[in-house]
């Protein structure tokens, strides 16, 4: 079972993840002082401290910065953010998810082999036996397309990736008639194409009778669907999480580690991808959401932060936007380019350029502008 603990009033916190400890955090310390990351976390949560947004030691901050995108650093659980000190910085590797006896690791060499999807989580089910249970338990249909296998999966996922067309280009099923006879493709790659379409960006087939080309719903639907198949996973025992961190003695990464890293693995998007994550407790953001910040459909209090279930929620709701706002609990923004976080080499230490830590400022903005809206009667929900 998660270890679960009263943080704020009405708020109970959940470590849903097992922490696999590994060596190196002075190494790492040293690291991230000398490139200048210490400072600006520092930094940053002292003005979230400083502005009432990070109440008894709530919040938590994080940055990735690994060139093929399995780990980030974030703030350790418990860190006050009015001074943040050496032990309050962790180093947290890959991310594991297990549905049953298959893995399913978070953060990959390309997001959508990395990112948790309804498709991965069917297909691990399936691959055990377990889905047809699954599904008459939870009384909802999903399938994974009929002529689809690993081999063409993953040849799709290739093709897409070498000529550089994206999902949202081929949402038409007519474009990618289009398109796969403009690029002259075999019957092969047009099969893999589709193969990698439908898993990666819509992975059912005729839910609720609604058009496949409905591509907003049917992604709505997904997401709500993978959050309730999650739930009913944990409940089960079928579920667990496991986390790489370098950690100094006696401190976890976050308890929100999971929405993190699921955040990293999803946006990595070319150069829209995400290179920073914060959240925070702004009051008044959380009592009055402006329209512009989405919300997650599950309320913190009710299922408890820093489960699988409410990460995948708050991933699903945010989908591409800069923010979301947790449920009765805070926002979460998100900023960062990879070529303008990508650290510079000088003398042997990697330093964050002018741009790198100009992200966190973005962060810092986003939510101050946030924060002036929900104070204003005419623009909040």
């Amino acid at each position: 079972m998660p270890e679960s603990t009263e943080v704020l009033p009405g708020y109970v916190g959940v470590r849903g993840f097992e922490v696999v400890p590994l060596e190196g955090h002075d190494r790492f310390l040293k690291w991230t002082k000398e490139s200048g990351l210490f400072q600006v976390i520092h930094d940053l949560a002292y003005n979230l401290k400083e502005l009432g947004w990070a109440p008894q030691n709530a919040g938590n901050i994080s940055v990735r910065y690994d060139r093929h995108h399995t780990s980030f650093t974030i703030t350790a659980s418990g860190s006050n953010f009015a001074d943040i000190k050496d032990d309050d910085i962790v180093h947290v590797g890959p991310i594991e998810i297990l549905v049953g006896e298959e893995s399913l690791p978070i953060g990959a060499n390309y997001a959508k082999d990395g990112e948790l999807n309804l498709y991965r989580v069917v297909n691990a089910l399936d691959n055990q036996g377990l889905l047809n249970q699954a599904k008459k338990d939870l009384g909802v249909e999903f399938e994974l397309p009929d002529d689809w296998n690993h081999e063409l999966l993953e040849e799709g996922r290739q093709l897409m990736q070498r000529l550089g067309v994206t999902c949202e280009e081929l949402v038409k099923h007519e474009t990618r008639d289009e398109y796969a006879k403009k690029n002259g493709l075999s019957p092969r790659e047009r099969q893999a194409l589709d193969i990698a379409y439908h898993c990666e960006n819509i992975p059912l087939y005729d839910i609720y009778e609604m058009d496949i080309n409905d591509r907003d719903s049917l992604i709505r639907q997904s997401g709500l669907i993978l959050t309730k198949l999650i739930s009913y996973l944990g409940s089960k025992n079928l579920l667990k999480c496991k986390v790489e961190a370098i950690a100094p003695k006696g401190r976890n990464p976050s308890s929100e580690t999971l929405l993190h890293g699921l955040i990293y693995a999803k946006r990595w998007q070319g150069e829209s991808e995400v290179n920073a994550v914060v959240h925070c407790h702004a009051p008044n953001i959380t009592k009055r959401p402006p329209k512009e910040l989405a919300e997650s459909s599950l309320s913190a209090i009710d299922v408890g932060y820093g489960t699988l279930e409410v990460a995948v929620d708050c991933l699903e709701s945010m989908k591409y936007d800069a923010g979301v706002l947790l449920r009765d609990h805070g926002p979460v923004v998100v900023t960062g380019n990879w070529h303008t976080m990508m650290p510079t080499e000088r003398g042997g230490v990697y330093v964050l350029d002018q741009s790198g830590r100009k992200m966190f400022e973005d962060c810092f903005r986003h939510l101050k502008q946030l924060d002036k809206r929900a104070k204003s009667p005419r623009i909040f929900r």
